[in-house]
């Protein structure tokens, strides 16, 4: 019984709690936590090919999960989370290297079945070499295995973490749905202000994230995924025995510390600044023509804690491409948002702007074109800086066009798909 939640909702009667206290009353405490039998750690590898991929990314990949038995204690659901974000972030800077074959979409993200919770990295993998992509992300889950995580890595983490809780905005689903989270897996549901409070009461370092991740490794239950297409052309087999010479192989290796350092500025310098030519007051808003012939409409708040949107919008569209190649308008905006600017790759990109809040995607329609996200004070610089280095530093990026044809081609089969139902 003291494992169990109840949550009523509804047009409830006055006698609500009588009723629910009536019929709780009799019920005896437990007093015998639920523990699963040890056994040994066996990995074991599955195959997947999906139409359209649910993964991340539409291309191939390579993921690491870890299956968790239940668990109420929030402190180590966090500790844990931050190790494994303390890891994407190594990938995600080894990605920016030559000779990597994980690619910068590297992400973690956990999820839950019933009361089971599971805990996956994903990365995405460069040229389909699929066992060579396995073997690296093997080897990295390896690495931060023996030699654990440093204090600069976890700092860097929990630095995000502060933000994420700063930034939170709880509306009423979110917290409907974060009680449903508590009655299912017995953890606390917070809203931003309570959550920010109890993350700054834990005594979180290093030593603390080590022990919860050494603690992840203690499950036999991982399992190594090989992720593709299902229209993918790679053929190669895999099995347990072939994915239990992989490990061997990595368990054999020497691993040292790896000591990897992101510190390129989305700008390398500041642009030559323009000037406002105009301002007009009109309806609670301001119209402002700029020295370079752009129109900015720009509207207050209504509350200090609303988030700033952005958004343009430029003649053109698809009507601006020869008809010969209109083909890449469909693929464009895939392309804008899996690529990197300037001389950031999109790894490079992502540790760059990794401490903002901010969301940013690309359209292009029949006549027009343009862009629109959010971000608040904070990061409203970095917002505009991005903006910038789209339209005056364009990159050249083969693996980001081949991730937007698979991206583009995936959409296309949903909606093929949705047409036929």
């Amino acid at each position: 019984p003291q494992k169990i939640s109840l949550i009523a909702s509804g047009d409830l009667p006055d006698d609500i709690s009588v009723k629910v206290k009536n019929l709780f009353a009799t019920a005896q405490r437990g007093d015998a936590l639920p523990q699963r039998a040890a056994q040994a750690l066996t990995p074991r590898v599955r195959l997947y090919k999906g139409v359209p991929p649910p993964w991340p990314q539409n291309g191939a990949g390579v993921s690491w999960n870890f299956k968790l038995a239940p668990s109420s204690d929030d402190e180590v659901n966090l500790l844990q989370s931050i190790a494994m974000y303390c890891l994407q972030q190594r990938l995600q800077k080894m990605a920016a290297q030559d000779g990597v074959l994980l690619s910068a979409e590297s992400v973690d993200f956990s999820g839950m079945v019933g009361r089971d919770r599971y805990l996956t990295l994903y990365a995405g993998v460069k040229d389909a070499k699929m066992k060579e992509g396995l073997t690296q992300l093997y080897r990295e889950v390896r690495r931060a295995q023996v030699n654990g995580f440093t204090e600069a890595e976890v700092a860097d983490m929990l630095k995000d973490f502060r933000q994420a809780f700063n930034a939170a905005e709880l509306d009423q689903a979110q917290w409907a749905n974060s009680l449903l989270t508590t009655a299912r897996m017995g953890t606390q549901a917070r809203g931003s202000v309570e959550g920010l409070r109890w993350f700054e009461s834990l005594k979180i370092n290093a030593a603390t994230v080590n022990a919860a991740w050494q603690a992840l490794h203690a499950t036999p239950d991982q399992i190594g995924m090989v992720l593709l297409p299902d229209h993918h052309g790679n053929d190669e087999k895999f099995d347990d025995a072939k994915f239990q010479a992989i490990v061997q192989s990595v368990n054999a290796e020497n691993l040292a510390p790896l000591l990897l350092a992101a510190n390129k500025p989305l700008l390398s310098k500041e642009p030559q600044r323009g000037s406002i030519k105009a301002i007009h007051h009109e309806d609670g808003a301001n119209f402002i023509t700029l020295s370079n012939g752009a129109q900015v409409l720009l509207r207050l708040r209504r509350q200090e804690s609303e988030q700033i949107g952005i958004s343009a919008t430029f003649p053109g569209g698809m009507l601006a491409i020869p008809p010969e190649k209109q083909v890449l308008g469909l693929v464009l905006p895939a392309y804008l948002n899996s690529t990197g600017v300037g001389e950031l790759k999109l790894a490079e990109l992502a540790q760059a702007l990794r401490a903002s809040h901010l969301q940013l995607s690309h359209w292009v329609d029949i006549e027009s074109h343009g862009f629109s996200g959010v971000t608040n004070n904070e990061s409203l610089l970095t917002a505009m800086q991005l903006n910038h280095q789209f339209f005056v530093a364009p990159r050249d990026d083969a693996d980001a066009a081949n991730t937007a044809r698979e991206q583009t081609r995936s959409a296309r089969r949903i909606a093929a798909l949705a047409r036929a139902e």
